[in-house]
């Protein structure tokens, strides 16, 4: 499959979203930037820490902003791993009901045909 195949079945599957999976998709891409952004941002401190000619007050500015980027990429993640949580479980539930159906609709065709052969 080429790259112009790949790219039509993405934008049918985009078009075929609703206002809220496409708003929750969003979301989702927002928070994994920020999330890019923030680590990325928390991976130059560190190896800002590692040089030696920086004096204790910038080191300790650095420390300061390694905390909050911490606690801040915590957040997100947490974010991210609900709504991850909440659409597994959620996406479990329908196969379960879809199973459900299954067999509801195979048990009530088996009484169906059962009864009209007596």
């Amino acid at each position: 499959m080429d790259n112009k195949d790949k790219e039509k079945k993405l934008s049918e599957k985009i078009q075929k979203l609703s206002k809220e999976e496409m708003d929750r998709s969003i979301e989702d891409g927002i928070l994994l930037a920020d999330h890019s952004n923030l680590y990325t941002l928390k991976l130059r401190y560190e190896k800002s820490l590692k040089k030696e000619k920086l004096n204790d007050e910038v080191k300790n500015t650095i420390k300061r902003k390694l905390i909050k980027l911490d606690s801040e990429l915590k957040n997100i993640e947490k974010k991210l791993s609900k709504k991850k949580m909440l659409n597994d479980l959620a996406q479990q539930t329908l196969e379960v009901y879809d199973k459900a159906d299954e067999w509801f609709m195979k048990t009530l065709n088996m009484d169906l045909v059962s009864k009209k052969k007596k």
